[in-house]
């Protein structure tokens, strides 16, 4: 590709030069003042409005009667989905009237709680046409982090799933704002898709009950598109610098941080993504949680393309079945789904007997040798024999997959590009950037970069020379990343410190250490937040490491730990129970032995602490890299019962630290003696 543009005197003394896109040179993005995209509002009626009789926005079907899903989707039509928005929207500004001291059009937040659906997509889309923002909810936020959000953030009123009622009404003595709660299931017919199917009309009758002692108002979406029927209203659409969301993200200590995004900014972001990445007329299937903004912006850039979005059935296990359902054509993803994938795609090939094992391996480094060095990710002869078999698990229509939130191994996405016949594209981006920062053009080869700047963001580095990270180092600038661009968040909602700290002349610092490839691309190589030394004054990466262990076939998670006074490193390991069990029963010699009693097993300590060595060594990690002892925990880490998972999933390294102290004091002793 083209090498991107280096603004001429950009670099000063601890920074690197400022480097943009190769084709949007003044870091400006073209175009952005065309009306039909200025707002979130605008691209939704713009998408509408496109050939309307098409299929928008769709859901497995469910039969009610034997509470099971279907094998095809049903779809409501961007015609009908434009209708149902201002209906919808009409009756919310009935509720508003009511409920809250806020006149029409004049701003005001509306929380989203549930899994992807079709109504999620509405209740946003509903919100913007009255000129409201939503504040999203979810389940990995945790329960103190639910109540601080909906205090901090003000709710009144509040749109959900049916089976997420019941908690909020648990939190109602501690969210004394709280007015309004609107079902998006009804709470009168009976069930119509999987997670509703769970809660009987009896514990609705309760809810009413309890709702009502509590004085909150409690509804459905029935109730209030009959509403917008009976008292039709004027839409108030927003204007680009009204604010579209506020999203909490709660990183790894303290309370949430809420991230304001305005219109302008999050579709200059849905703008530059679709500007480099282009799939005519996507379909999009929806897995990742809308409440964060990497799934928003795969929204978005669907409605930009005129796609369509189908949305998983509510339930995990069921998402391969809902993607062959689907046969999508575009799906966003994060590396942890691509790295399972690609575990039990490379065990069944390496496993299988016979010839068609042979000639599943021989296809396998065949097209990857034919390809090596390209873009390509087909070949007319293996395809034919082999992966044109493959791809269908996946459907047997997807062109691309993005993959974002945290870096990929190369050779991973080789690989499963050379199975599935389908482009991985990685990409950066923060909640802060509204998902825009770097990304991957679809003809490019595979690496691991995150690709160059987007159209309309600028890009540079400072040094961080307590890691020996330094905008002057050869071949390769290194140091901490800092964005600028029109796609970058107002600030954090009532944190005025915290939004000065975050910003440096304008400049959004990310905490992320990068570096500028020669061939133009960024690479993020570690994070300056989460370092240490160990006693003879090495460095650690802990975040980098992480990734490397989580990637044995054995292991789920791991916590790797050092003390500055210490001269290894130890970690605390939470083993995979699919692959672990039948692997440590089998070293024991007792095929009935549970998770727990193998966890506590010191000859399978020792053996999977060896194969943990050789894993490290086999990835070039550096000896004062490799662990040395570990405990094997058989409790993953999670959000609400040890806390020790923020609400985006990453490791709280120092309340970690605190839970874990005795362990790992006891890890180290065992190495003294």
């Amino acid at each position: 590709m083209t090498k991107p543009f280096i603004v001429p005197n950009s670099q000063e003394p601890g920074y690197s030069y400022v480097v943009r896109h190769p084709d949007y040179l003044d870091g400006v993005l073209p175009g952005i003042s065309d009306c039909a995209r200025q707002t979130l509002y605008d691209l939704f009626l713009r998408w509408a409005r496109e050939n309307p009789s098409e299929n928008g926005m769709g859901t497995r079907a469910f039969d009610s009667v034997t509470n099971k899903l279907g094998d095809h989707y049903t779809w409501i039509s961007k015609a009908d989905a434009e209708i149902f928005v201002n209906i919808y929207g009409s009756g919310l500004d009935s509720i508003f009237e009511e409920y809250t001291d806020k006149s029409p059009g004049q701003q005001a937040p509306l929380a989203v709680y549930s899994a992807n659906r079709t109504e999620w997509h509405m209740t946003e889309f509903a919100a913007y046409r009255g000129n409201r923002y939503f504040v999203s909810l979810y389940d990995t936020l945790g329960v103190d982090s639910v109540k601080y959000v909906l205090n901090h953030a003000e709710i009144e009123i509040l749109v959900c799933s049916i089976d997420k009622i019941e908690r909020l009404l648990d939190l109602k003595e501690h969210t004394p704002m709280l007015k309004v709660i609107i079902s998006m299931d009804s709470l009168d017919e009976p069930a119509k898709n999987l997670v509703a199917s769970e809660v009987s009309q009896d514990t609705v009758s309760k809810l009413r009950d309890r709702a009502k002692a509590m004085g909150i108002t409690l509804t459905d979406i029935n109730a209030v598109v009959a509403l917008g029927k009976g008292k039709p209203t004027s839409s108030h659409p927003p204007v680009p610098e009204d604010i579209c969301s506020i999203t909490y993200t709660s990183g790894t200590s303290g309370t949430p941080k809420g991230v304001i995004s305005t219109h302008g900014q999050f579709a200059t972001s849905a703008n530059g993504i679709s500007l480099v990445f282009t799939i005519e007329q996507p379909c999009t299937f929806s897995i990742l949680p809308l409440a964060h903004c990497f799934e928003r912006l795969s929204a978005y850039f669907t409605l930009y393309h005129f796609g369509s979005i189908g949305y998983y059935s509510g339930k995990i296990p069921n998402m391969l079945e809902d993607i062959q359902a689907l046969k999508p054509t575009f799906i966003a993803v994060v590396p942890r789904v691509l790295n399972r994938i690609y575990d039990k795609i490379s065990n069944v090939i390496n496993s299988a007997p016979g010839f068609k094992g042979f000639l599943a391996r021989l296809a396998v480094s065949q097209k990857l040798r034919a390809n090596e060095g390209a873009s390509s990710y087909t070949h007319f002869l293996w395809d034919l024999l082999v992966f044109n078999k493959v791809k269908m698990a996946l459907g047997g229509r997807l062109k691309c997959m993005a993959v974002g939130s945290a870096p990929m191994d190369v050779n991973t996405t080789k690989y499963l590009q050379t199975v599935l016949c389908t482009r991985i594209a990685q990409g950066f981006g923060m909640t802060e950037t509204n998902t825009c920062g770097m990304a991957e053009i679809t003809c490019a080869q595979p690496s691991s970069s995150c690709g160059p700047p987007m159209p309309g963001m600028s890009v540079r580095l400072r040094d961080c020379p307590e890691m020996n990270y330094r905008s002057t180092d050869q071949p390769c600038p290194r140091g901490e990343l800092l964005l600028k661009g029109d796609a970058i968040m107002s600030g954090y909602y009532k944190n005025e410190d915290l939004t000065k700290e975050t910003f440096k002349d304008g400049w959004l610092c990310t905490g992320d250490i990068a570096q500028i490839n020669p061939s133009g691309t960024i690479s993020i190589i570690d994070r300056c937040k989460n370092i240490f030394k160990l006693a003879q004054g090495e460095y650690i990466a802990p975040d980098y490491l992480q990734i490397v262990y989580d990637r044995h076939s054995l292991v789920q998670q791991t916590f790797v730990h050092g003390d500055s006074n210490r001269s290894a490193l130890v970690a605390i390991v939470v083993p995979d129970p699919e692959t672990f069990v039948p692997w440590a029963q089998n070293l024991v010699g007792n095929s009935s032995a549970e998770l727990a009693e193998l966890s506590s097993s010191q000859q399978v300590n020792e053996a999977l602490l060896r194969s943990l060595i050789e894993h490290g060594r086999d990835k070039k990690l550096q000896g004062f890299e490799i662990v040395r002892a570990i405990h094997i925990e058989p409790t993953p880490f999670d959000i609400d019962k040890n806390q020790l998972l923020s609400s985006t999933l990453k490791l709280k390294r120092h309340f970690a630290a605190q839970y874990y102290r005795e362990t790992i004091d006891n890890l180290y002793d065992t190495l003294s003696a």
